[in-house]
C-alpha cells in the first residue's frame, strides 16, 4: 500500500512514502533515507531539517548569483573605462582585487606593459608589506648579539 505524506516527490523536495510498512524520505533523484521504526514526530523533524538545508542551499545560490552579477558589472565598467582612456591615446592600467563567496578575484586591464604582464603588486593582491617588521626584528637580533658578545 503506497500513501504519500508531504508535498510531491520531485527533485528538491522530500517525499515520504509508506510502501509495505517501510517509510522512506527521498533525497533528490537517487538518495533515500529509511525511516522505518521512526515515530511521526521524528519523521516530521527530519523533514524540517531537510527543509532548512534546502533553504540554506537556496540562500547560498542567491548569494553566488549576486556576487556573479557584481563581478560582471565590475568587469564591464573596468573594460569600458579602459577602452575610453586607451581610445583617447593615454596609457592606462586598472587593477582590482576582491574576495567574495566566489573566492578571490584579481583583475588587471590596460594597454601598458604592466597590464600586459598581468602581475599584480603585493598591495594590489592584498598582501601586507612586512619589510619594516623584518628590519625591526633584524635590529633587535643585532642588539642582543652585541650585548651577548660583551
Amino acid at each position: 500500500m503506497a500513501t504519500e505524506r508531504g508535498e510531491g516527490s520531485g527533485e528538491g523536495t522530500a517525499a515520504i512514502a509508506k510502501r509495505d510498512e517501510q517509510a522512506v524520505i527521498r533525497l533528490g533523484d537517487v538518495q533515500v533515507l529509511q525511516t522505518a521504526g521512526l515515530s511521526e514526530t521524528q519523521i516530521q523533524e527530519l523533514q524540517m531539517v531537510y527543509a532548512k538545508g534546502m533553504l540554506d542551499v537556496n540562500k547560498k545560490a542567491q548569494e553566488l548569483k549576486v556576487d556573479v552579477g557584481a563581478l560582471e558589472a565590475t568587469l564591464r565598467t573596468m573594460a569600458e573605462q579602459t577602452r575610453r582612456v586607451a581610445e583617447s591615446g593615454d596609457s592606462v592600467t586598472i587593477s582590482h582585487a576582491q574576495a567574495s563567496t566566489l573566492g578571490r578575484t584579481e583583475i588587471m586591464m590596460g594597454n601598458t606593459q604592466r597590464a600586459a604582464s598581468g602581475k599584480l603588486s603585493r598591495s594590489q593582491t592584498g598582501e601586507q608589506d612586512k619589510t619594516l617588521i623584518y628590519l625591526v626584528i633584524g635590529a633587535i637580533v643585532v642588539i642582543f648579539a652585541a650585548f651577548a658578545l660583551r
